[in-house]
Formats: C-alpha cells, sequence, structure tokens
C-alpha cells in the first residue's frame, strides 16, 4: 500500500513538473506587438474595488499611446463616484458613467437595485452572479467599440496594452483573449491565496493548448481582462450563455471554444495589476475559484489533494534521503517557474509553500465538505 501510493505521488508530481516546464518553455506572456491597429475599443468597468483603485485605473487608461476608446463605468448613484471619475478623467468625454435610469424604467428592472454582495455560495452567490452578469449586459448594449474590453477589479494598466492585446486578437481571430493579471498581495492573507491558485493552475493546464486545441475542457481564463470580439459577442450575449452560476470566464471560454470561436489565455506579462481578493471573505472567494478549477468534481479533487497534500505529508518520515531530495528538487523548481510566469516573487513562495499548499488543501476541503452536506 505505501509502495503504491509512494510510485503514484511521484509519478503526480513528475507529470506536474513536466506541465509546469511546458508552460514556462511556451512563455504564455502577452506579447509585444510589431504593428499596432486601431479599432475603436470599448472599455467597460462594471465593478472595482474602491473609488480610489478606479481614479487610479483611469489615470492609467489616459497614459496609454492608444487613443481610440471610450470608458463606460456601471454607477451606482453616488456623486462621489461622478467626482472621483471627473478628477482623473479630467474632461475627457470619452469617459462616461452609466446607471439605470430610474425606479421604474426598465434598465433599472434589468438590473435590480441590491447592494453589491461579498463571495459566498448559495442564494448570496447566485444573486451577485446574476448582478455581475446583468452588470456586463447593461454596459456592453451601450458599447459602440469593435472589440468589447471588461476590466473588473484592476487597479492598473500599463503603456502599450490596448496595442499588443489587438494585435494578439487580429492575428488569431480571437473571439476572446483572456490575461491573467499580475496580482497585488497587498496583505498576508492573499500572499497565501494568490500564488496558490497560479502554482494550481500552470501546473495542471498546458495554457498554449488553449488556443492551439478545440477540446473545450482546456479552457481557464480571468474575469480581470475580457477582450470580445464586439460583432460576436453582440450576437451570443457571452455573458448569459454560461447558465446560473454566472458569468465565470473559463465557462464563457468552454462556451465559445464548443461554438468553433477561438480563444486566449495569458499571463499579462505586467501590463495588467490589480487585486481578485481583498476584504473579510477573501477565503471563501478562493474557495469558490478553487471549486471552479476542478469544475466540482469531488472525486478529482479528493484525488488531487491526496497526491499532492495529504500523500506526500505522510510519505515524507518514510522516504529516504534520495527520494526527499528528488521531491524536494522538483517541487522548487515548479514554484520558481510558477513565480517567474506570474511576476510573483520566487523567494515568498519558497518560504511559504506549505503554508500556501496547507490553504489550497483547506479549500479543497472545505469545497468538498459544502457540497457532501448539500447533497445529504
Amino acid at each position: 500500500m505505501i509502495l503504491t501510493l509512494t510510485y503514484a505521488v511521484f509519478l503526480f508530481l513528475i507529470l506536474r513538473f513536466c506541465m509546469v516546464l511546458f508552460n514556462f518553455i511556451s512563455n504564455p506572456k502577452l506579447p509585444s506587438a510589431p504593428r499596432n491597429y486601431y479599432d475603436f475599443v470599448s472599455i467597460l468597468i462594471p465593478s472595482y474595488v474602491s473609488l480610489s483603485q478606479l481614479a487610479g485605473l483611469l489615470q492609467s487608461i489616459r497614459e496609454q499611446d492608444f487613443e481610440n476608446y471610450e470608458v463606460l463605468i456601471y454607477g451606482d448613484g453616488s456623486g462621489e463616484l461622478r467626482q472621483v471619475a471627473a478628477m482623473a478623467a479630467g474632461r475627457d468625454a470619452r469617459v462616461r458613467i452609466l446607471e439605470p435610469a430610474g425606479p421604474g424604467s426598465p434598465e433599472s428592472a434589468e438590473i435590480p437595485e441590491m447592494p453589491w454582495l461579498n463571495e459566498g455560495a448559495g442564494s448570496a452567490g447566485r444573486a451577485q452572479s446574476e448582478r455581475a452578469e446583468k452588470k456586463c449586459r447593461f454596459l456592453a448594449s451601450r458599447a459602440k467599440g469593435d472589440y468589447l474590453l471588461f476590466l473588473n477589479r484592476v487597479e492598473r494598466v500599463e503603456r502599450g496594452l490596448i496595442y499588443n492585446a489587438l494585435y494578439r486578437a487580429k492575428i488569431h481571430s480571437l473571439g476572446l483573449l483572456s490575461l491573467f493579471a499580475d496580482q497585488k498581495m497587498k496583505t498576508f492573507a492573499e500572499g497565501q491565496l494568490v500564488p496558490s491558485l497560479n502554482y494550481l493552475l500552470v501546473s495542471l493546464l498546458p495554457l498554449r493548448l488553449i488556443l492551439l486545441t478545440r477540446w473545450k475542457w482546456l479552457a481557464a481564463g480571468s474575469g480581470q481582462f475580457l477582450l470580445f470580439d464586439a460583432r460576436h459577442y453582440q450576437a451570443f450575449q457571452w455573458h448569459s450563455q454560461t447558465g446560473s452560476s454566472g458569468p465565470d470566464a473559463s465557462d464563457i471560454m468552454k462556451k465559445m471554444k464548443e461554438l468553433g470561436f477561438r480563444v486566449e489565455a495569458l499571463f499579462a506579462n505586467g501590463y495588467v495589476s490589480g487585486r481578485i481578493y481583498t476584504g473579510k471573505r477573501c477565503f471563501g472567494a478562493f474557495r469558490k475559484d478553487v471549486l471552479s478549477g476542478f469544475e466540482g468534481n469531488i472525486p478529482v479533487m479528493f484525488m488531487y489533494l491526496l497526491l499532492c497534500c495529504l500523500g506526500p505529508l505522510c510519505l515524507m518520515p518514510l522516504l529516504s534521503m534520495q527520494l526527499l531530495g528528488m521531491g524536494l528538487t522538483l517541487v522548487t523548481g515548479m514554484r520558481i517557474m510558477s513565480s517567474l510566469m506570474a511576476n510573483q516573487p520566487v523567494w515568498w513562495n519558497l518560504l511559504f509553500h506549505p503554508l500556501q499548499m496547507a490553504c489550497l488543501a483547506a479549500a479543497a476541503g472545505a469545497s468538498i465538505f459544502r457540497i457532501v452536506r448539500k447533497n445529504n
């Protein structure tokens, strides 16, 4: 039994190392564009962390070397939002705040007035997903661009981003380009959760093959940066195509691949930065993302826990120095490569690797417990 578990753990470790190595060598990052395109781009901002974060984002958009754009922000009716937007964007007519016209209007009925909910499970999570979907549809219905760029909880974009993203979308005829933003980890909790998710991503999914294959199960994306071809988006309303679970980027990608559209997911390579987990319920959001990564499949999630977390922990006292050294070398190599791809501090992820894996195991375990309890 112990010998079988040892073989399984090391085989899975070697396979994950090969996957990370493939991703590292193939370098799935947004490259610089050798030529520029000037299509009209609608930048849509359905949500933001704070008004100060929104001000920084608008300022960075103004600093872009690309000028053929409009910015549409979903408004909550507050005068403070308009004041912040005016200060950050000046008198730029390209920046507009859109909001439902009034309690009796069709727009207001389309997007019910309710407080923005934190990430969570059950009815609260579904309500948040539904509201996020309707926000995206509301902004997209008023956009005039050839491309729709959704920026969700993004803090800053760097010069060259739009040119580079447009070039990528043009040369590969993409229906959707999604970028994994560089994450600003301002709290200790973020420093444990964010690297765990990136580590999970690059060790299980060959990112370059998302574009090169038609397999719909081979898809992953980030809702922080979504660049759609506007014609296809308006025709298919992609944010409404993912069922009751809400506008999940990976689900949108799978649906688009199923219908024959080309999609791609890359690391932002420093061009986009933001915070994906904030507030007191950041672990709940992390747990939800881990569950989504395994598509809610309990057996697969349990096998990952066994081979990646529980198995190695049980085997460590029984392994020889040679096997232990081999395992540590492979894990160290994976953490270095995954950190470099995501522009994260290598030393931090090496130092806190055990704690990050414990967080990942706790999130997966909590998801399994919730699903089992719900079914019973």
